[in-house]
């Protein structure tokens, strides 16, 4: 499914007009999807609230959706949480991700990737973008940034996990 069509079918589900009631600051902040059999055609979309500086997540499976409530967001302080506007989105999940694969291929060729996930972000400096991960064999992460509006690689690098800190 699109993100567009992800984005219209949250936003007109009953449940996120009740929610929408109470949280009139929140914006639409990313949308996250893990890419393996036991979470596909699942979405994970958040809505920033600045005035708690806290997400809620609309989860949309198929026609389910459930709401998680209100959580901190991961962010480096002094970070501002950008609002994702869906009308950059111009291309959509799989251009990006074999955009990624093609990167991964030339640059990473050793990288055996075991899990992969994107979120669609607007991150300051560098636009609206698909934030690709693959977490390799070697524990080892792979990220690569897409344009989402030109398809292009923004950055990609990659950090050990057990550098991580």
């Amino acid at each position: 499914m699109k993100l567009k069509d992800v984005i219209e079918k949250i936003e007109t589900h009953s449940e996120f007009s009740e929610w929408r009631k109470g949280n009139k600051d929140s914006y639409l902040a990313h949308a996250f999807m893990m890419m393996d059999k036991a979470n596909e055609n699942m979405w994970q979309v958040g809505y920033y609230n600045p005035k708690t500086d806290k997400v809620t997540t609309f989860i949309l499976e198929g026609d389910n959706l459930k709401v998680s409530g209100e959580q901190n967001i991961f962010k480096k302080p002094g970070c501002t949480v950008e609002k994702l506007d869906i009308e950059k989105v111009k291309i959509g999940s799989v251009q990006a991700i074999e955009t990624a694969e093609k990167i991964m291929e030339s640059d990473y060729p050793k990288a055996v990737p075991m899990k992969m996930f994107f979120i669609v972000q607007n991150i300051p400096k560098q636009g609206h973008v698909f934030n690709i991960t693959f977490v390799t064999q070697d524990l080892k992460t792979v990220n690569v940034r897409v344009s989402s509006e030109t398809g292009e690689v923004v950055c990609h690098n990659v950090q050990s996990l057990i550098d991580m800190k």
